[in-house]
């Protein structure tokens, strides 16, 4: 019995383990609709349209991403180059976690 209990707690421990480390990140690819930012090089809001037409709402944690500033999103937005968002959902809201150059040229 004690070794069948012993069983079960790893087998269990393992389990939580092993869900903690994955994740349930996505990601879609689109054009920029608009930007919002609180703060120079934060993120509000991002309002993206996928090549589905699509229209995507993301909330950007007032965080800074990368080397994706506000200047350069508003480039990608005026130029049309797509984007990559990804992110995840929590709760009702889709949170950005990174966000990635959607074309080749890397622009």
């Amino acid at each position: 019995m004690k070794f069948f209990l012993r069983k079960i707690f790893i087998l269990s421990f393992l389990i939580l383990i092993l869900n903690s480390c994955t994740n349930n990140f996505q990601e879609v690819t689109g054009q920029i609709i608009s930007i919002e930012s609180s703060e120079l090089n934060k993120i509000s809001k991002l309002t993206l349209k996928d090549f589905d037409r699509e229209i995507w709402v993301f909330n950007g944690n007032n965080k800074s991403y990368s080397h994706f500033t506000s200047h350069h999103l508003k480039e990608h937005q005026v130029s049309g180059h797509p984007v990559i968002i990804i992110y995840e959902k929590i709760g009702e809201q889709l949170s950005i976690v990174s966000i990635e150059d959607g074309d080749e040229n890397g622009h």
